[in-house]
């Protein structure tokens, strides 16, 4: 299988590798660029206290499914991950919460069954944290 998309306006995914049907698994080579998280929101916002306002996820490495395993269906991730151009909002205040330009993951290895997850290094350049302001009221 190779499998090249357009994914927002400037997205970008490549897999190539092999699928099987029986037992459903595969094994592929990825290769994305560019991914808007805000649409992606509705995936993982409602199990945190964050709002995602911007941000793109990019990955390159190497992706398997498994369908069948002795713990149920498996996926792994070894590769690299970065995450450009994020910020964000609290939700219960809907302050600034934080910001940077880009989050570098290098050497990711994850495994979901079991859950697992190993960095080989984290890079992050031009953070910016919200600094909330109080406003002081004299009686």
């Amino acid at each position: 299988m190779d499998l090249a998309a357009r994914i927002g306006a400037a997205g970008r995914i490549r897999l190539a590798g092999a699928i099987t049907s029986n037992p459903l698994g595969g094994d592929w080579r990825i290769d994305a660029s560019a991914i808007d998280l805000v649409p992606l929101r509705p995936y993982f916002e409602n199990r945190t206290n964050v709002i995602v306002t911007s941000g793109a996820i990019a990955a390159k490495g190497r992706v398997s499914f498994a369908a069948t395993g002795p713990g149920g269906p498996r996926a792994t991730y070894a590769g690299d991950v970065a995450i450009s151009d994020f910020g964000s909002l609290d939700r219960p205040t809907s302050q600034e919460l934080v910001r940077w330009k880009t989050l570098t993951l290098a050497g990711v290895d994850a495994t979901s069954d079991p859950p697992n997850v190993a960095l080989g290094a984290v890079a992050l350049d031009q953070v910016l944290r919200a600094t909330h302001r109080q406003s002081r009221r004299d009686a």
